[in-house]
């Protein structure tokens, strides 16, 4: 016993200590066999990322000004179609604009705004005949504002709106057409927001004043250019040559010293009146071609669901009442006369027998026949009604 136990003394003050970090490798080794060299081309996988992140943001800058709608530009009298191209392909790219040609416009479309832009700053500074539309992007809300005094300032009005979170970019107040006199109503042109365009119509209260927002009505017709007198487009994206309502010549409305005395032409047909007169043919022609427009969404019909008449007109009623008078009076007479048909052969049977009131019915003989007459009827009617 003894020695072993000096035997196992020998042995542990004789073993070697071993450090920690010696241990180490050895529990590394044997949770993984393969070892791992240090990339060499870390630094190259750097650029490829900055590379890669620089891309992405041209990408997304061209994405952010991309507009998906953006309207087009209706160009006209371009007499040479190659010296435009190659004006356009001086400050665009041929992949930038797509053209369109028509019997009476060239229309060109692009497909971001940086493009739409210098598009339309080329083309006025070359003085070209042109016209386009306002972007939808840009477009603001227009509302109408209700029961505020024709005196209230627009400074307040923008003032008010501005404190309740809403932008406005323009503000006009409603005049009677015949007269000329100040309304209580006022257009207002929001600026488009994310969050809280639709609130504009649940305000209640503006300035101490009891108010009701509510939607423009629409346009009866189609819009006028006071420029060009032209229908379809409107003078803030009008660029063609002048036209005058009044007179149809070459200048502006607003400059045109025509008298009152002398009569007026249609810068449109060249009639006897002005260019904005409802009754001109090339306004009748339009509203005549007016497309309608179908429902988005048709409503749900239900069987049981009973349809709304259809509203008539004065006409209409008054000629669908004189047919129904008509009709009653035919089926009237028709009555009438199956009537007396039935109840004059009734008659005639009944005057023909007076039955014997002491005695048991019996069968009518010709003895029984009495004359016809108003009293005998009488007689026979009270001598009936005893029985």
């Amino acid at each position: 016993m003894s020695f072993q136990s000096k035997s196992n003394g020998s042995k542990n003050t004789n073993k070697r200590n071993l450090s920690s970090s010696s241990l180490s490798p050895k529990t590394e080794e044997n949770k993984s066999k393969f070892f791992c060299t240090p990339n060499l081309y870390s630094t190259l996988a750097k650029d490829n990322d900055v590379d890669n992140n620089s891309s992405s943001n041209i990408g997304q800058y061209h994405k952010s000004s991309k507009i998906s709608n953006l309207p087009p530009v209706y160009i006209k009298d371009v007499s040479d179609i190659s010296s435009f191209t190659s004006s356009l392909l001086s400050i665009l790219k041929p992949s930038d604009f797509i053209c369109k040609s028509t019997p009476s416009h060239l229309i060109v479309r692009t497909q971001f705004r940086e493009h739409y832009n210098l598009l339309l700053t080329h083309l006025m500074y070359t003085d070209a005949n042109f016209h386009t539309y306002q972007p939808k992007v840009i477009r603001p809300l227009r509302v109408v504002i209700r029961n505020l005094h024709p005196t209230t300032s627009h400074e307040d009005i923008i003032a008010g709106l501005s404190d309740l979170g809403h932008h406005v970019s323009n503000v006009h107040n409603i005049k009677r057409f015949s007269d000329k006199t100040p309304l209580p109503l006022f257009f207002v042109d929001i600026k488009k927001s994310d969050t809280n365009n639709l609130d504009i119509y649940k305000i209640q209260f503006l300035l101490n004043t009891k108010i009701v927002v509510e939607k423009p009505h629409p346009r009866k017709g189609p819009p006028q250019c006071h420029i060009c007198q032209t229908y379809g487009r409107t003078r803030s994206y009008c660029h063609y040559v002048p036209r005058c309502v009044k007179c149809g010549e070459e200048h502006l409305s607003v400059s045109c010293n025509k008298s009152k005395d002398s009569l007026a032409k249609c810068a449109l047909c060249s009639g006897d009146h002005t260019a904005n007169f409802k009754g001109c043919p090339v306004y009748k022609k339009l509203n005549k071609n007016k497309p309608k427009i179908s429902p988005k969404t048709l409503p749900t019909v239900f069987p049981d669901a009973q349809a709304k008449p259809k509203a008539r007109s004065y006409a209409e009623a008054a000629a669908n009442n004189n047919s129904t008078a008509d009709i009653i009076t035919t089926v009237l007479s028709q009555f009438i006369t199956n009537l007396n048909s039935v109840i004059g052969p009734l008659i005639s049977l009944l005057t023909e027998c007076k039955p014997d009131v002491t005695s048991s019915p019996r069968q009518c003989s010709s003895s029984d026949t009495i004359r016809r007459g108003s009293n005998d009827r009488r007689v026979f009617i009270m001598t009936t009604r005893r029985a």
